[in-house]
């Protein structure tokens, strides 16, 4: 039994995201994972521009990492209080009445769905979208592929009984009841932040039918365990299983609490700047997105940028791989004796188009001020600084939605880079703390079922994450770089302006 008023602390969470599958049981009277299984999920692109996932695919790995749990006997089942489910957001899978997909999953990164999202922009007005959603309309978020399926393939989209999103398709499947989330529910763009309610003006005007299951918050337990997951896993039947979430909310969950004095910088693939609100913030000039927290009455503000370490991987695999394995070393070192501000090369790192806090999706990336001096380890710290200041340009909406700042947190493989790390903090001048969470997902989705009993204990589970390492700014290169931040912004909204 747990100390927090003989609660039991043994559950498990699941993590399903783009590139893999995860389960955890955590034991939270003693703060551990118990076990921790991961599983990787294939992305499939019969078209450039398309992006789909297997929800079989996603359910034989569950199966499978149930069956090897059980047999590798680290703990008994029948311990297990509960199941927590978090995912990636905005994907859609049809499914019929008996359960079965119709399809393929459409994910996040999918953008078959381009001309839709025009279309809608041409039938609804951006802002309006924006101030009752909180999103920017984009061929990312669900609405857009519904609209898809609509004009392209139909047939599922009719047959259909329920749309659901990943993570629940895995709580049907767990359960055999059609649930969603508010999370997950408000990153479709047909979901009121405000009124916590669809928007059955939306779907009159793209002409779609709401399939959309009941929404729940992501604490609340929709259904218990079955006897097909017993028989096929050894689970017992009856554990109880949350809503569940979006994977951005359970990030933020983990390593900050749900705490509005606390900001999580997510150095991945692409940058995540993100924190939790007590009410939903709508940007004057739409340059952040807000949707539901996991907790009630929570949201979460967030600003996607348009590059992080992809951008990075890019350079390494095109213009360095003579240096091999080391070449993220190598570079690194380098560049650390490279002054600041590369010796006037800027990076304009829109890899993928301009996203927060400028939000311009057609303009591409730019390397510019080159001169015959300049070397690879040049542009490899002008990608970092360039990184680093549209960090700095997204603050400015975190600075005018929150109150103060306390904490700021940064985590993700890009944290790995000390390099990156100093010159973040002299450019913010900020103090950085890095995490050493790992799993925050699995971890989020673990404490739903904890967080149903006792809201409270989130402070305390979350309360104090562990810190690897932390990063004070230099006050000489932080004013070197107040200057070099400012000269970059002059440039920047000139390129935007001209491209």
């Amino acid at each position: 039994m747990s100390i927090l008023e003989g609660i039991v602390y043994m559950y498990m969470g699941i993590d399903l995201g783009s590139s893999a599958l995860k389960v955890a049981v955590v034991d939270f009277d003693r703060n551990e994972i118990v076990s921790l299984k991961k599983r990787s999920i294939d992305m499939l692109s019969p078209r450039a521009d398309f992006a789909e996932q297997d929800p079989d695919e996603w359910w034989k790995k569950l199966i499978g990492i149930l069956n090897e749990m059980r047999k590798e006997n680290l703990f008994d089942f029948n311990e297990i209080e509960g199941i927590g489910v978090v995912s990636q957001r905005e994907g859609i899978v049809l499914v019929g009445k008996e359960g079965e997909a119709l399809t393929n999953c459409i994910t996040w990164i999918d953008r078959r769905s381009e001309k839709q999202a025009i279309e809608i922009s041409n039938m609804l007005d951006p802002r309006y979208v924006y101030e009752r959603t909180g999103l920017r309309i984009s061929a990312g978020f669900t609405a857009t592929k519904l609209l898809w399926f609509k004009e392209n393939n139909p047939e599922p989209l009719e047959k259909a009984s329920y749309f659901l999103q990943p993570k629940d398709y895995i709580v049907y499947k767990l359960t055999g009841i059609y649930a969603t989330d508010y999370s997950l529910a408000s990153r479709t763009l047909l979901f009121d932040i405000h009124k916590l309610d669809w928007i059955d003006e939306f779907f009159d005007k793209l002409d779609i039918p709401n399939k959309f299951p009941r929404v729940y918050w992501s604490t609340e337990v929709v259904g218990e365990t079955s006897n097909e997951i017993a028989e096929s896993t050894g689970l017992p039947k009856g554990i109880p299983v949350a809503a569940g979430g979006g994977d951005r909310q359970g990030e933020n969950l983990a390593c900050c609490g749900a705490r509005k004095d606390t900001i999580a910088i997510s150095l991945g693939t692409t940058i995540n700047i993100n924190t939790a609100l007590d009410k939903p913030y709508v940007d004057p000039q739409m340059r952040s997105t807000t949707s539901l927290h996991l907790l009630e009455n929570k949201w979460l503000l967030e600003l996607g940028l348009s590059s992080g370490t992809l951008i990075l991987r890019w350079f390494v695999e095109n213009f360095a791989k003579d240096l091999g394995e080391e070449a993220y070393r190598v570079l690194t070192e380098k560049a650390s004796h490279v002054k600041e501000g590369a010796e006037g090369l800027y990076v304009f790192p829109f890899i993928i188009g301009v996203r927060a806090p400028w939000w311009q999706k057609e303009t591409k990336a730019a390397i510019i001020g080159f001169y015959q001096g300049h070397k690879r380890e040049h542009i490899f710290r002008a990608l970092i600084e360039g990184l680093s200041y549209n960090v700095k340009a997204a603050f400015a909406v975190i600075e005018d939605s929150c109150e103060r700042i306390n904490n700021i947190y940064v985590i993700g493989g890009g944290s790995e880079n000390k390099l990156w790390l100093r010159i973040l903090s002299n450019i913010l001048d900020m103090r950085l703390k890095v995490l050493g969470i790992e799993n925050a997902g699995v971890l989020a989705a673990a404490s739903l079922n904890v967080l149903r009993e006792r809201r409270d204990v989130a402070a305390r589970i979350f309360e104090n994450p562990r810190v690897r390492e932390e990063y004070y700014p230099d006050r000489e290169f932080s004013i070197r770089y107040q200057k070099l931040y400012e000269d970059y912004i002059v440039k920047v909204e000139k390129y935007l302006r001209d491209f």
